[in-house]
């Protein structure tokens, strides 16, 4: 089961481990504070969005009085929701793993595994937001 164990409900860089130094516990746990609010941003802008839609419904089905701003605001909202998500399951681990394959591997491997697909992840993503904002 992902995220079993003592240690489920803490971060890696809450536990004591001396090889880090304070500079990047401290980094490390504003990281983990900025994904905590993403994720409550998330919950708070479903149920936005929720009442939004609910008002666009009414406005249109009952004043005949379609709002210009509804769909616009909502479709924003979904995409910045993907990357909040996004960062709050990576903090708590919660993204789909193959298991199988990672609890035959010694944990140094485990976490150059892990590693390096932060490093390409992160690659991508600053590929696409050069792309993106240059294009």
């Amino acid at each position: 089961m992902l995220g079993a164990g003592p240690n489920a409900n803490t971060s890696f860089f809450d536990q004591s481990n001396s090889v880090l130094s304070v500079g990047a516990r401290l980094t490390a746990r504003a990281i983990d504070g900025l994904s905590t609010i993403a994720g409550s941003l998330c919950g708070y802008s479903m149920v936005f969005i929720s009442f939004a839609t609910f008002y666009e419904i009414v406005a249109r089905g009952v004043f005949d009085a379609p709002t210009d701003w509804v769909l616009d605001i909502s479709c924003y909202i979904m995409v910045w929701f993907g990357f909040m998500a996004a960062a709050f399951g990576l903090e708590k681990g919660s993204h789909i793993q193959v298991d199988f394959l990672l609890s035959r591997m010694g944990q140094r491997t485990l976490s150059v595994m892990n590693a390096w697909g932060y490093l390409v992840t992160a690659a991508f993503t600053a590929i696409l937001t050069y792309y993106y904002s240059v294009t």
